[in-house]
């Protein structure tokens, strides 16, 4: 028997699902249950949605926060419970983000839109302490992607996902704001490669997937209700009754919050209502302004009936990371298509894009939706790239994959997956991204999320042609997405502007690293390394920022290079700060010395797609790769690991830990962190870690397994960027770590 070595990337786990093309009002109801014909299954509407948007289109006031898409009940599906996290010890009985400065201040909601507040509560908090945000909170809800461009429409943390997946935003607030008078094309500021939906809570003390996502990653988008029951004496909220209706950010909790602090005092509660049946509370934050509670936040019982219903964690990474999208989905998942089979048959779907390189660039990336398998569902990805796709299909049936990956999930969210080889692309040449997805563990098999037109949910436009999109129940016989039919007005018709949600990632062949620093005099150092056919130029900046009580500032102009040494060391003075770089050549670009002296920390981002023979071309990309200035300095230096190098480990692994020779905090690639097989060569990043004095623990979202069949050993390799950790100075590895352990029983 072949050894198998499972391993998880967690994420998170379905509960509202952007769900499916609403009927108008006078369109002909379709059969009851699903629709079918021929091969596929479109998912059934909730009719509490097409109520929600009918009301809508009205003008009545709606709630902030939209009802699920899809019709749970029809789909008679009994999921499994959601599997315990993978935790790294006791949870502390009491817990505060707040304590450790990685919350942000509570702001007001404008337009009731308390979804976007929610939302950034999240994405600031991840990012913090290392960097403090104020995202527009105006450019998400009137941008993201909702027909309505006013204050009536609400939204869901999954029309969040969608605005920030495809790369709309997060903007700064200074840039656009609902009172100051917005710029046209404000500048992305992160690039939400990420998110997780965590499990709904089964119980009042389910709790330890909340508590998980809080401790590692900061705050949690979470539902809540936000009507009677809120204690102004003690700053506690519970309501047993509501379900929805507000969201909120959870920042902590406390256990032993005293249940008599709680009141409900609605006039119809009953006296066992009005006080929670136990102690403890979550910490949140909520969007009412610092007037309310304790500067916005509050406290929320355990037992509220609305409280972690649904929630997501949202993450994020430089802007630079890569530096083109390639998407057909704007708008984000609107709808889900099931293959044939059973629902709770063990199907396995395919599905894949097809896009047209728009220039010499490496393919390194690929990302989807894992939505709506079954809670508690496996599913088992393989990614596959092939280059040069025949007309009518996403690959010719004999041609062996430009890379492959594979990899399984357990919960659901949005999901960017590295390549094992970056793949390159030649500009106009045709590239597709097929994913094979199959369920292991039950419910519907494994859905693939599409974009259509409904609505309200068609800003700018849902579209498609032929050529772009496709289905297959068995991977060797295709259907372009544009033939496959629908019911519509009593008549099965073509679908009409669908897309499958595949997006694709790249990075210039030039390549843009390094940092270097002298004792003395701040000074900064880039590396270039131009790997395409022809010359290009790119111009390095540096942007400085003071420390200050809030975190940091920006001040002055961009500092550009002084001079460079090209691939023989021969210096050059740089006029205008562009440099030109030889195909295949690398140089070292230098900034002034002392040019720096006057800040605390620096962001270098460079402009580029400058053509070597056009000087006027320019574009800028924001790297965000931060670095502290505390010179002179020292970097870390890793005192010891378990499992250590070399090491054979013969029973379940879910934690790694990484010593380090002074104390330690969380660093802007905390998150980076991956460990992948030599059998099963991608790369997997670690969705959990943690780091706590001189400690990182790097927790394994499901358990490096050992199979007891005689098969050998399975090596693991570590890799922690430079920048995983710092010390509390900010000063870095002085390089990327990584080493190696094997798994399983010996000869």
């Amino acid at each position: 028997m072949n050894k198998r070595v499972f391993f998880f990337l967690a994420g998170a786990l379905v509960f509202l699902l952007m769900g499916v093309i609403p009927l108008l009002a006078g369109v002909a109801a379709p059969p009851a249950g699903p629709l079918t014909r021929g091969t596929w299954t479109l998912a059934p509407t909730n009719p509490e949605y097409l109520d929600y948007i009918a009301d809508l289109a009205a003008g009545k006031k709606v709630s902030p926060i939209m009802p699920p898409r899809v019709d749970f009940r029809a789909l008679e599906i009994s999921p499994a419970p959601p599997p315990p996290p993978p935790t790294p010890g006791p949870f502390p009985s009491a817990y505060d983000l707040r304590t450790l400065g990685r919350v942000t201040p509570a702001r007001e909601s404008k337009c009731g839109a308390c979804w976007t507040s929610a939302t950034y509560g999240s994405l600031e908090s991840f990012l913090a302490p290392a960097e403090i945000w104020d995202f527009s909170e105006a450019h998400l809800q009137l941008n993201s992607g909702l027909d309505s461009t006013t204050c009536t429409g609400g939204g869901d943390y999954e029309l969040a996902t969608s605005y920030l997946a495809a790369w709309r935003g997060p903007v700064n607030e200074q840039d656009y704001s609902y009172q100051s008078e917005a710029a046209q094309n404000p500048p992305v500021q992160k690039h939400v490669q990420k998110v997780f939906y965590l499990p709904t809570r089964q119980t009042p003390l389910d709790n330890d997937w909340l508590k998980l996502a809080v401790m590692s990653c900061g705050g949690v988008y979470s539902s809540a209700s936000w009507s009677t029951g809120y204690n102004w004496d003690t700053n506690a909220y519970y309501n047993p009754v509501k379900t929805s209706g507000h969201a909120v950010t959870i920042v902590g909790w406390d256990d032993n919050f005293d249940r008599n602090k709680f009141f409900y005092n609605d006039s119809d509660a009953t006296e066992d209502q009005k006080i929670p049946p136990g102690n403890g509370a979550f910490i949140v934050k909520n969007n009412q302004g610092t007037n309310l509670g304790e500067k916005g936040f509050h406290y929320v019982s355990y037992y509220d009936k609305a409280i972690g219903r649904s929630m997501a964690v949202f993450t994020a990474e430089p802007a630079s990371n890569y530096n083109r999208i390639y998407q057909y989905d704007p708008l984000g998942v609107t709808s889900y298509m099931h293959p044939p089979g059973p629902p709770n048959g063990y199907t396995t779907t395919f599905s894949a894009n097809v896009f047209t390189a728009a220039a010499d660039d490496y393919l390194t990336a690929v990302s989807f939706y894992n939505q709506y398998n079954g809670d508690g569902a496996t599913v088992d990805y393989q990614i596959k790239i092939y280059l040069d796709p025949p007309a009518d299909a996403p690959r010719h049936i004999d041609t062996m994959p430009a890379a492959s990956v594979k990899l399984s999930l357990i919960l659901d969210g949005y999901y960017t997956v590295k390549l094992p080889n970056k793949v390159p692309l030649t500009k106009g040449q045709k590239f597709s991204v097929v994913l094979s997805g199959q369920n292991t563990t039950g419910g519907w098999g494994a859905s693939v999320p599409i974009e259509r037109p409904n609505a309200i949910n068609n800003q700018g436009g849902a579209t498609a042609n032929p050529g772009e999109s496709y289905v297959s129940a068995d991977g060797a016989n295709w259907q372009d997405l544009t033939t496959v039919e629908e019911y519509y007005q009593g008549n099965w018709v073509p679908l009409e502007n669908t897309n499958v949600c595949i997006k694709a990632f790249t990075t210039p062949k030039l390549s843009f690293s390094a940092w270097k620093s002298e004792l003395f005099a701040k000074q900064l150092a880039w590396s270039l390394t131009n790997d395409s056919a022809t010359a290009t130029s790119i111009k390095p900046v540096a942007q400085l920022y003071h420390k200050t009580k809030s975190g940091f500032s920006r001040f002055g102009g961009e500092v550009d290079a002084d001079y460079y040494l090209d691939s023989r060391g021969v210096k050059h003075n740089v006029k205008g700060g562009w440099v030109p770089v030889l195909p295949g050549e690398t140089i070292t670009v230098y900034s002034k010395r002392g040019a720096l002296d006057r800040a605390d920390r620096v962001a270098y981002n460079y402009y580029t797609d400058r053509p070597f023979e056009d000087p006027k071309r320019r574009h800028l990309l924001l790297s965000d790769l931060w670095r502290f200035l505390d010179f002179p300095s020292s970097p870390l230096h890793v005192v010891s690991t378990i499992p250590g190098t070399g090491e054979n480990i013969y029973f379940p692994l879910s934690i790694i830990t990484v010593k380090f020779d002074r104390e330690i905090k969380p660093g802007p690639s905390l998150h980076n962190i991956s460990v992948k097989s030599n059998e099963q060569p991608s790369e997997t990043k670690m969705t959990y870690n943690t780091a706590a004095g001189d400690t990182l623990c790097i927790a394994l979202t499901a358990p490096i397994y050992i199979l007891h069949d005689g098969s050998g050993q399975i090596m693991w390799q570590v890799h922690l960027p430079s920048d995983a950790v710092t010390d509390l100075s900010g000063n870095p590895l002085g390089q990327d770590y990584g080493w190696w352990f094997t798994s399983g029983l010996a000869w």
